[in-house]
């Protein structure tokens, strides 16, 4: 489904017809790789949500990975909650920092879709572009902790533990400098 999802996404043109969308096209066919449902999802999630709809093919295959390795089928209010918020942090950060495209007609507004230029749009008003873009930043961070099962804590001692390992490599290969 995910590597559905992504062709459909990768291979959308703006002049592809949709379904249910009062949406001008010139072509007949869609030249989308899914044909009409796919140029229809594309559609609509590009409008929505912008280049944050290509965190959803990315979600799908993650899950469809998690679902292969553990051979059973586990969806959380945790997992679907750090999902929604990737795609709308993602979103955001995309408006925040990208200039309207020139392809506005085909992803909404700007490249962060309707979802992003409404949430930047409130961070920007009260945090400016900066604390916005901060804020963006950590909800990013914890919808990738709540999607992967992984503590900060647990990063941070696998880093000192290498970190460590290098630092005492490194003063012995300097007490050996110093003896020559």
């Amino acid at each position: 489904m995910g590597i559905l999802w992504l062709l459909s996404l990768w291979t959308f043109s703006p002049a592809d017809p949709v379904l249910f969308f009062p949406h001008s096209s010139s072509q007949p066919i869609p030249e989308n790789a899914v044909g009409l449902v796919g140029s229809t999802v594309a559609f609509s999630l590009l409008k929505i949500v912008g280049g944050g709809s290509f965190v959803v093919p990315m979600l799908f295959v993650g899950f469809g990975l998690a679902v292969l390795w553990l051979e059973r089928l586990y969806v959380s209010l945790v997992g679907l909650f750090g999902s929604l918020l990737a795609i709308v942090s993602v979103s955001a950060l995309l408006h925040l920092q990208a200039s309207p495209m020139s392809t506005a007609d085909a992803f909404g507004p700007t490249s962060g879709g309707f979802v992003g230029q409404g949430v930047s749009e409130i961070l920007g008003t009260y945090f400016a572009s900066t604390g916005a873009a901060i804020i963006l930043g950590a909800m990013l961070l914890v919808a990738f902790l709540l999607l992967v099962p992984v503590s900060l804590g647990q990063m941070a001692r696998g880093t000192l533990t290498l970190g460590g390992g290098l630092w005492d490599r490194l003063a012995a290969s300097l007490a050996a400098l110093k003896e020559r």
